[in-house]
């Protein structure tokens, strides 16, 4: 006859019970996951938006408001005299933002025509000739370009102002050539630029 071993108290076990297993919290760590990476994208926007929208106050920013130079005043003026190119004027804190067209040379005659993608107009025929128009930084108007062909011969410079700063110039020589010159606003910084 084979001994059966004795039969535990109630209760007792001869090894421990396993317990069962922990639950994994996978969607509560997605979660607080994803909600840090959001706030740090949140951040990180904030932080380009501030720099875009202080850019251009360095001095180098395409977004000028100070009124342009006076007509014949640039580099050309600076060597017929042999005088330093003249010093920057402070733009008043209230002034609009302006673009300034403007074509220089030795032609007799020029036809110009100047403007925006929206608004195109004829200038006089004269040499020198500037005109400054009020800028639309809304967004509506994407460009703004002068041209001018000579008529006959001549030597022709032509310039587009951001606010006081030259962004885009060209030049024409020979007869029935034509000078041309366009900036536009980059969309992501607002700047104008030449195109």
């Amino acid at each position: 006859m084979s001994q059966q071993p004795p039969t535990p108290p109630p209760g007792f076990y001869p090894y421990p019970p396993q317990q069962p297993p922990k639950k994994k919290h996978t969607g509560r760590t997605v979660l607080i996951t994803l909600s840090a990476v959001f706030v740090v994208l949140i951040g990180a926007i904030a932080g380009c938006t501030v720099l875009v929208m202080g850019g251009g106050s360095d001095g180098s920013g395409g977004n000028d408001n100070g009124a342009p130079p006076p007509l014949g005043s640039g580099k050309q003026q600076a060597q017929k005299k042999g005088a330093a190119a003249p010093t920057k004027q402070k733009a008043h804190a209230a002034s609009k933002p302006t673009v300034t067209f403007r074509v220089e040379g030795t032609a007799s005659s020029v036809d110009t025509t100047y403007g925006s993608d929206s608004d195109n107009r004829q200038a006089p025929d004269k040499v020198p000739w500037q005109t400054t128009l009020s800028r639309d930084d809304s967004g509506d108007t994407l460009n703004y370009f002068v041209n001018a062909q000579l008529n006959g011969g001549g030597d022709i410079t032509c310039e587009v102002l951001v606010g006081s700063k030259v962004v885009a110039t060209g030049h024409a020589s020979g007869s029935y050539n034509i000078c041309s010159a366009q900036v536009g606003q980059d969309p992501f910084t607002d700047k104008w630029e030449k195109e």
